[in-house]
C-alpha cells in the first residue's frame, strides 16, 4: 500500500495542473490485455459521454490502467482494484497477463451506469465528462478458478460478463486453445470440456494391441465407445503412463496459459470389473450413510477409489513436467463418493455433478441432502479445491418456466463455504435461440458467480427493468409469482427427466398471460422492448400449445396458435425443445392430427390422444422415413429395421395427461404397417411389444396375420397401466429380418380409463 501511495503522489504531484479530462494512460511496457483494457474505456468513455477521449502519457491522465499503478499481487489473475484519488482513477489486475485490469474497466463503466446484458446487448448511460463517477473498490470473484456457462446466447469467456471459463471441447474437436494475449488468461479446459480418457487412448488405436488397458465388462475388454460403451481399466499402471505419455506430447502442442487439462472418465454407467480395480474400490469405499443408500443412483456409488488413484498417479507424473497445470477431473454417480484414503493432489481441481432437485431452494429433498452430505466431505480430500456442474435449465422442456433463481443461489453461497473455486452451469446449450429467460439466466449466473453474496432478487429486478423497459416490472412480477406458486402451492420438484409439465396448469397459463399482458401495455410500442418480450412470451406459447393438446382440444385455434408458435421459434431460432428433441419433431406432436379410430367412437376429445413414437436413430436399429402413404397420417413414420431385438420405438408414460398426480389408467394402441418377406407364414412373429416400469415388464407378441402385408392398422398394445414418471411403452423387431423386411410405427393412441 505504501508504494501505491508514493506512485500515487509521484504521478499528481508532476501533474497536478495537467491532467486531461479525456485522457485514458497506460504504461509503455503493459500487455496486449491491459492495452486493450484502456482501448476499451477510451471507446466507451467517448460514447457515454460524447466527447472524444483518447491516449495520453500517463502524467496528464485522467484514467490511468494497467497491474504496476495497484501492485496488489493478491487480486491474482481475476481480481482488480479501482482507486479515485484527487481526479485521478486507477484501475488495474493483479498480474499483467490476467483478466483483472480489463474486469475493472467494466466494473467502471458499469459504475458510470452502463449495462452489459448479453455478449451482444448493452445499455449505455448519457454522463457529463465531469459527472463521472469516483469509484474505490477491490473485488476477487467468489470462484476465481473458473466461471463458464455451457448455454446459448453467451460468448465463452465473455469479458464483460466477468466470465473467464471456456472449453475446446466439441467446437474446436480439442485442437485449438481459445487464449489470445489481448483477452487476458482464459481458464480454457482441454481437450475435451470432460469425459476424455479414451480421447487420450483411443480404442482404435489401442484397443488391438492393449486390450488389457480398457475395462472388463461383463468378462469382454470394451475398447470402443459406441456402439457398447466402454471405460480404462484404471488400475493398470502401463496404461497410465502411455496416457501421461500422450497428454505430454498434446499440451506441448496445444497448451497455453490458462490450459485447464481434463482428466475425466467417460459419461457411461460402466465401470471395469477386474480384481485389481475392484480391490482399489473396495479399499476405497466409505459407509453410506441412510440416506446415500435411499437415493435411486446410490447403488452405482463406490467406484472412487481406483479413479481418485488414477488421477494422483497421473497429476504426480505430469508435475515434474508442467508444475502448475491445473487438472480437472470429475465426480459422479458412479465417482459419487469420496474416497476413505486417498487425498488428491494438490494440482487437482475436482468437477462435482449436481445430481438432485435443481429448484429446490433449502435442499430438502433426499438427493439433494445427499449432495449437500457429501459436498464437505469431498472438500476435506481435495486440497486442489472443487468446481461443481450446476445446471440451469429443465432438461425435459428448455422452454418450461424453471423455479430455480433461489435454488441456485442459495446453493452458491454453501459451495463457496465448502472450497468450491469453480463454477460451471449447463443449460439451453444446443439451441442458438435458448430456453425461458436464457437472457435473464445468463446474466443473473455471471453475478452471482462474481458475488455469490448478492441480492438474487435484485439482479433480476434490474435486469427486467433494464432489458424489457417499463414493462419489465411486471415481468419481474411474473417471476416472483411463479417461483412462489410452483413451489409452494404446486410443491413441483425439478429433477433431470420428471415431467414437469404436469404443473403447469390452466390456471397458471391465464395467469403467466395476464403478467405478459400489462408488459406488452406499458412497453409501449418500442421495437426492441417488443422483440424481446415477444421472445420470453414464447415460453408461454409452449406450455399452452401441449396444454391444450392434452385437454383433447382440436379446434382450428389450437392449429392457428400452434402456426404461430411454430412461427415465433422460427423468428427466435430455437431450434430445440430439449437436448434430445429437435423443435421439428416437437411441432409435429403437436400438429399431428389422425381421425378418430373406431375403438374411440364413443369417447370425449379429452380421453384420447395421439402421439408421435420416440425412437432410438442409432446403430442402425431405425429411422425417420417419408412415407408416401395415404394412410400415414404423420407423414414420416419410425421405419423399424428389423436385425435387432432393441425397444427402439418407445413414448414415456410421464407425457400422458394424468400421469403420476391423478394416476391415469391407460391402454395403448400402435398404428403399424409390416413389409413382409416373401413366403413368410402369417403364424409367425412380427413383433414385439410391451409396458416397463422399473424392474416390472408385460409384453406381447404381433403375428404378421394381424398386420397384412403393406397396410397400416391399429395393434393393442398395452392395456391397463398406469400413467407414472418410470413407465415407458415400447416396440421392438425379433431379429427376424427372414421373415419381416422392416415395418413402419406411424403413432400411438393412448386411451385414458378413469
Amino acid at each position: 500500500m505504501k508504494k501505491l501511495l508514493i506512485l500515487f503522489v509521484m504521478l499528481t504531484v508532476s501533474a497536478v495542473f495537467a491532467v486531461d479530462p479525456l485522457g485514458v494512460g497506460v504504461d509503455a511496457k503493459a500487455t496486449p490485455v491491459e492495452k486493450n483494457a484502456a482501448k476499451e474505456l477510451i471507446s466507451y468513455l467517448s460514447k457515454i459521454t460524447g466527447q472524444k477521449f483518447k491516449l495520453v502519457p500517463l502524467g496528464q491522465a485522467r484514467f490511468i490502467v494497467g497491474h504496476k499503478f495497484v501492485r496488489d499481487k493478491a487480486l491474482g489473475n481475476e481480481g482488480f482494484r479501482i482507486i479515485s484519488r484527487k481526479g485521478v482513477t486507477f484501475i488495474g489486475g493483479g498480474t499483467p497477463e490476467g483478466r483483472g485490469t480489463l474486469y475493472g474497466v467494466y466494473e467502471y463503466l458499469e459504475q458510470c451506469g452502463a449495462r452489459f446484458w448479453t455478449s451482444n446487448e448493452e445499455y449505455l448511460p448519457k454522463v457529463a465528462v465531469d459527472k463521472l463517477p469516483a469509484v474505490n473498490t477491490r473485488q476477487i470473484p467468489s470462484f476465481p478458478f473458473m466461471r463458464f456457462a455451457i448455454t446459448s446466447g453467451l460468448s465463452y469467456g465473455d469479458a464483460k460478463l466477468k466470465l473467464n471459463g471456456t472449453c475446446s471441447g466439441w467446437w474446436t474437436k480439442g485442437k485449438s486453445n481459445r487464449y489470445r494475449p489481448a483477452g487476458g488468461i482464459l481458464a480454457d479446459v482441454q481437450p475435451l470440456n470432460c469425459h476424455t480418457l479414451m480421447y487420450f487412448l483411443p480404442g482404435e488405436k489401442y484397443g488391438k494391441t492393449h486390450p488389457e488397458w480398457y475395462a472388463l465388462i461383463n468378462g469382454k475388454r470394451v475398447t470402443t465407445r459406441r456402439p457398447v460403451p466402454g471405460q480404462m481399466c484404471l488400475s493398470n499402471r502401463e496404461m497410465a503412463d502411455e496416457m501421461v505419455k500422450n497428454i505430454i506430447a498434446y499440451m506441448k502442442e496445444n497448451g497455453k496459459p490458462g490450459t485447464v487439462l481434463a482428466v475425466s472418465r467417460e459419461d457411461n454407467p460402466h465401470y471395469c470389473e477386474c480384481e485389481n480395480c475392484k480391490k482399489e474400490d473396495m479399499e476405497e469405499a466409505i459407509t453410506m450413510s441412510e440416506n446415500m443408500k435411499k437415493v435411486k443412483y446410490a447403488y452405482r456409488f463406490g467406484r472412487t477409489g481406483s479413479y481418485v488413484r488414477f488421477m494422483n498417479y497421473v497429476a504426480e507424473k505430469l508435475e515434474k513436467v508442467y508444475p502448475d497445470l491445473k487438472i480437472l477431473g470429475s465426480a459422479y454417480l458412479a465417482t459419487g463418493l469420496p474416497p476413505k484414503n486417498t487425498v488428491l493432489h494438490k494440482n487437482i481441481v475436482l468437477d462435482l455433478a449436481l445430481c438432485a432437485d435443481l429448484a429446490d431452494p433449502e435442499n430438502k429433498q433426499l438427493e439433494n441432502k445427499v449432495f449437500m452430505e457429501l459436498l464437505p466431505m469431498w472438500s476435506k480430500v481435495t486440497p486442489g479445491g472443487l468446481q461443481i456442474c450446476d445446471y440451469g435449465a429443465t432438461f425435459d422442456n428448455f422452454l418450461y418456466p424453471f423455479p430455480n433463481i433461489d435454488a441456485i443461489a442459495n446453493r452458491l453461497r454453501i459451495y463457496k463455504k465448502n472450497n468450491v473455486i469453480g463454477m460451471e452451469t449447463i443449460a439451453a446449450h444446443n439451441t442458438p435461440g435458448g430456453g425461458e429467460f436464457n437472457a435473464l439466466r445468463n446474466y443473473l449466473w455471471a453475478k452471482l458467480w462474481w458475488n455469490c453474496d448478492l441480492d438474487q432478487w435484485a439482479v433480476v429486478k434490474e435486469f427486467c427493468l433494464g432489458y424489457y423497459g417499463k414493462g419489465g416490472i411486471h415481468l419481474y412480477d411474473y417471476i416472483k409469482w411463479y417461483h412462489n406458486y410452483l413451489l409452494n402451492e404446486k410443491k413441483a420438484t425439478y429433477y433431470m427427466g420428471g415431467n414437469p409439465e404436469r404443473f403447469y396448469d390452466k390456471f397458471y397459463i391465464d395467469k403467466a398471460k395476464s403478467f405478459f399482458k400489462k408488459a406488452y401495455a406499458e412497453s409501449g410500442n418500442d421495437p426492441v422492448f417488443k422483440k424481446r418480450l415477444d421472445h420470453a412470451y414464447v415460453a408461454i406459447d409452449c406450455i399452452d400449445m401441449i396444454y391444450r393438446k392434452k385437454s383433447g382440444d382440436n379446434s382450428q385455434s389450437r392449429i392457428d396458435a400452434v402456426k404461430k408458435f411454430e412461427e415465433s421459434c422460427k423468428r427466435f431460432n430455437i431450434t430445440r425443445i430439449s437436448e434430445k428433441e429437435y423443435m421439428k419433431d416437437f411441432l409435429a406432436n403437436l400438429k399431428l392430427q389422425v381421425p378418430t379410430p373406431a375403438f374411440c367412437k364413443n369417447l370425449p376429445n379429452d380421453k384420447w390422444f395421439a402421439y408421435l413414437p420416440d425412437c432410438y436413430p442409432y446403430w442402425n436399429w431405425c429411422e425417420l422415413e417419408d412415407d408416401p402413404d395415404p394412410k400415414s397420417y404423420s407423414k414420416r413414420p419410425v421405419k423399424m429395421n428389423t436385425n435387432h431385438v432393441a425397444w427402439a420405438v418407445y413414448k414415456k408414460c410421464e407425457q400422458l395427461p394424468g400421469a403420476v398426480i391423478a394416476s391415469g389408467i391407460y391402454d395403448a394402441y400402435a398404428y403399424v404397417k409390416f413389409i413382409h418377406q416373401p413366403g413368410a407364414k402369417p403364424d409367425a412373429d412380427g413383433m414385439k411389444f410391451g409396458w416397463n416400469e422399473g424392474r416390472v415388464t408385460k409384453e406381447g407378441r404381433v403375428k404378421l396375420k394381424d398386420v397384412p402385408n403393406g397396410k397400416y392398422v391399429y395393434v393393442k398394445i398395452a392395456t391397463d397401466f398406469p400413467a407414472t414418471l418410470d413407465g415407458t411403452i415400447w416396440i421392438a423387431p425379433l431379429n427376424n429380418q427372414k421373415i419381416v423386411k422392416n415395418f413402419y410405427v406411424d403413432h400411438f393412441i393412448f386411451v385414458k380409463k378413469d
